[in-house]
Formats: C-alpha cells, structure tokens, sequence
C-alpha cells in the first residue's frame, strides 16, 4: 500500500498529532508498505524530526481549508495513495469532501465526536459522549475504530511493557514530568515549582519538552532549584523514561496510551478541551488523578497532590493503568487498513 499522512506541529497544534501519525507510519514501513508526509511549514512544525525518521515529507504553505485542499491533491497526485490519513483539527468534513478522490480511501484520526466524510474513523480514546456524536455524522459505510485496544502506540512501549509491571510496586523513586511537545502555558514551570515545595523534591525528576517549546529558559532556571534533575528536549528516549518513572507528571494527551501501556501512574493537568475526555475516562478507571484545568492550578496543587500520594494508591493507579491498554492498537489499526483496501469482509 501506498499512504500519504495530512498532519500537522505548531505551537497552537502541538506536536501529538504528528506523534500519534509517526507511530502508525513506522508500522507500515515495517510491513513494506510506503509512506510519504504533506505538512506545512509553519513555526513550531516537526518536518525536520519527520525527516530524521526517515520519512518523505512533501511541505505545503499554511492556508484555508481550500487552499490546503488543493496543495495536498497536488502533492498527492505524481503517484496517488490507497489511503490518505488526515489527523488535524483545522480541516474538517468539507475538506475531507474536497480532496475525495486524490486517494482511494481516507481515514481520519479524531477525538472530538465531529462530522466526516471518510471511509475509516479513529478515535482511541474511552468510551464518552463524544462517541456518539459519530453515529449521524458518518457515511454509513464508515468504519469506527473506537477506544484504547486501537491507541496508536510505538513499538517500543509494547516491547518494555513486560519489564516495566514487574517494577510498578507503589514506591516514588523517580518522576517524570512531560506537559505536551508545545506546552505554551509553561504548565511544566508550574509543576516545577511544585515538586520543590513538595516532600519528593529530593526524587530525580526528569523532564522532556518538545524543540517547540518557547519557554526552555525558565524552565532551565526552574530546574536548577531540584537536585538530580535532568532536561529532555525533543527526546526519542521517551519510553525509557516511561519505564524508570514511578510517576508521571502530565496533559491529557496522546502520550497517556503509551504511559498506561507501561502501567505508569499519573497526576494529569488539562491543557486543552481535546484532553477532557481523556482526563475523565482514565481518572474514572483509577488509572490516574486528574488535578483539573492548568489556568485554575498553582503550583502549591501540585505540592499538596504529590504530598497525598502513597504507596498503595500509586500502586492501585499502575494497575488500573495497565489495565487501560496494551500497546498493540498500530497492530491492529494497519490490519484493518490492510483488509479494507483488499476488499475483505471485516
């Protein structure tokens, strides 16, 4: 097969999208199929780390949605796609109607319950409300792939999930803090500060940014307040941290599929309206505690959430994230992909 991605990175984006989007690509690749990019060259963008994984990436200018139509059948047309998968927020359904036909199928990638017009739909988060937004909001021959079994997550957090619960036994040895690629707010100072008014402010904090993120320079200087701390700036070594980490400090985004694979617990702050449902699904399991929206938290949150943990719910939060996913929805995701472009029966 032939797939073409339509994603995007920025600072107002994030970088989750093109995370979620590289995780499924390099699934494909491994099973030899081929694999191509069309991304705009905004401020913020991750065309580069694209690159550096060893992808082609066609770029397009940031534009309307009918602009952006065009420049992707464009960039589509020399070889065209079985499948085009489009993970963006800022195109919707009459876009998708548009560019019909530049590939043989589309599939899109969404966690807001919104209209589309596409042969496949992806939503990896629990069971909401959102879900049911798409029963009338789809062609009804749409395919829904919907919940945590179909998480777009990378290999390795699969291949370290075994290694990873043998240790998840409610001790606070290590935290990593992780607040999305972007993170404008500067949500990770906020937390930052916390841990040092907190009990665990001797603990080894790690911390990992996203190249995007304009705010480096005080975190910097906010991590030279905790000893044994350690910056990640762009890191391809997040599912080590994962597996070290005893406790996540984070956002509710895409990046919790592959903290629950691993059975890390978590204190999740909301960054975005796109996280809610995730905040809610995963605190309702136990798998993590959801300390609210990030523009009603001080740092003296954080402290007083960390200073509350113990041993026996950091241990009941592990499991119940375990519980959550097991790290093989790229797996199945492409099985399905492979079947509907044959033509099999599901």
């Amino acid at each position: 097969m032939r797939v073409a991605f339509r994603t995007d990175a920025s600072a107002e984006l994030g970088t989750g999208h093109v995370m979620r989007c590289s995780s499924l690509a390099r699934g494909l690749r491994e099973k030899g199929h081929a694999v191509t990019f069309i991304c705009a060259d905004e401020p913020g963008n991750m065309i580069a780390w694209i690159c550096q994984a060893g992808f082609e990436v066609v770029k397009i200018h940031p534009a309307s949605q009918q602009e952006d139509c065009r420049q992707t059948r464009t960039a589509l047309e020399p070889q065209g796609a079985d499948w085009l998968v489009v993970d963006h927020y800022r195109l919707d359904r009459s876009w998708e109607e548009q560019v019909a036909g530049s590939a043989d199928r589309l599939m899109v990638l969404d966690d807001m319950g919104r209209p589309h017009a596409c042969d496949l739909l992806l939503d990896q988060n629990y069971d909401n409300p959102l879900h049911a937004r798409y029963l009338d909001n789809l062609p009804t021959d749409c395919e829904l792939l919907l919940g945590p079994r179909f998480a777009l997550v990378r290999e390795e957090f699969a291949q370290l999930r075994d290694q990873a619960l043998l240790r998840r036994d409610g001790r606070l040895s290590q935290i990593l803090l992780f607040m999305s690629g972007s993170d404008e707010y500067n949500e990770t100072g906020k937390a930052l500060a916390g841990i040092a008014a907190s009990r665990y402010r001797e603990v080894p904090i790690n911390v990992a940014i996203g190249a995007a993120n304009p705010n480096r320079a005080a975190i910097d200087a906010a991590m030279a307040d905790l000893p044994g701390g350690r910056l990640y700036v762009q890191t391809p070594q997040m599912a080590e941290l994962m597996l070290r980490a005893d406790l996540m400090i984070c956002a509710g985004g895409s990046a919790n599929w592959e903290r629950c694979t691993l059975g890390l617990p978590a204190l999740l702050t909301i960054l975005a309206e796109n996280q809610v449902a995730v905040a809610e699904g995963l605190g309702k399991a136990g798998a993590q505690k959801v300390l609210g929206w990030y523009d009603r938290l001080q740092a003296c949150d954080y402290a007083v959430a960390l200073d509350k943990l113990d041993r026996n719910e950091l241990y009941s939060m592990s499991a119940a994230a375990a519980a959550v996913c097991d790290g093989r929805g790229v797996e199945a995701v492409i099985s399905r992909l492979d079947n509907l472009s044959s033509g099999d029966l599901p």
